[in-house]
């Protein structure tokens, strides 16, 4: 892809241009209150200083964020009331280093490594559902869904976006007492592909007036 950074309030506005980019890292956290985070790692192979826009008439999607109360998390089919974080993490594994000896200065190509999806669940320990299937090393699944309105895309106020990791194990780690307050317990988990349906270890499905098709991440 092609990305674009605009400085129009120099005196002499300018444009930086990065071509040929790729998503090395994506991160999405939620947490009991305030808007979701998502971060996403770009790495390209060329950087442009230009006077011009890449494009003099970009479109404008709009920006209506999601917060923690459009979302719903489940395990399996299972919706998880008891969350109180949760995180998701996708590592492409490019490789930076692919400079040659051309005399342009820039990335000869971006080969994407091993990937990797990961996360964590922090939830409120009030029964060993969760940590038997860590202990057990039972296969499962987690997705949490971002829902406005109805949720069909169409129109604007019902968009919906959804994050799946369709194949995932957790990593046992015991509930911990801190204090006198309720107790928390944290389960690492590590997504994979095997036999998936979608044949993919991470997988988005967004609905909105302006896309309403399956994107997907991995």
């Amino acid at each position: 892809m092609t990305v674009e950074k605009q400085f129009a309030d120099l005196s002499v506005p300018k444009y930086f241009q990065y071509t040929g980019c790729k998503v090395n890292s994506f991160r999405l956290s939620a947490r009991t209150e305030g808007m979701i985070d998502c971060t996403v790692n770009l790495m390209g192979k060329k950087e442009v200083v230009s006077g011009e826009s890449f494009d003099t008439t970009p479109t404008d999607l709009g920006h209506t964020p999601f917060d923690s109360m459009d979302a719903t998390i489940r395990e399996g089919v299972s919706e998880l009331a008891t969350v109180t974080e949760i995180d998701f993490t996708l590592e492409n594994g490019l490789d930076g280093g692919n400079y040659v000896i051309d005399r342009t200065g820039q990335r000869r190509s971006l080969p994407v490594g091993s990937c990797r999806v990961t996360g964590n669940v922090r939830a409120v320990f009030e029964d060993v559902t969760l940590y038997n299937k860590a202990v057990g090393n039972t296969e499962t699944s987690l997705s949490i869904e971002f829902k406005k309105g109805n949720g069909t895309g169409n129109p604007a106020g019902n968009e919906k976006f959804t994050l799946y990791v369709p194949e995932l194990y957790f990593s046992p780690n015991a509930p911990v007492v801190t204090g006198p307050a309720g107790v928390v317990v944290e389960l690492p988990f590590e997504g994979f592909y095997s036999n998936d349906a979608n044949s993919s270890a991470m997988y988005a499905v967004l609905m909105s007036p302006s896309s309403d098709t399956q994107l997907g991440l991995v």
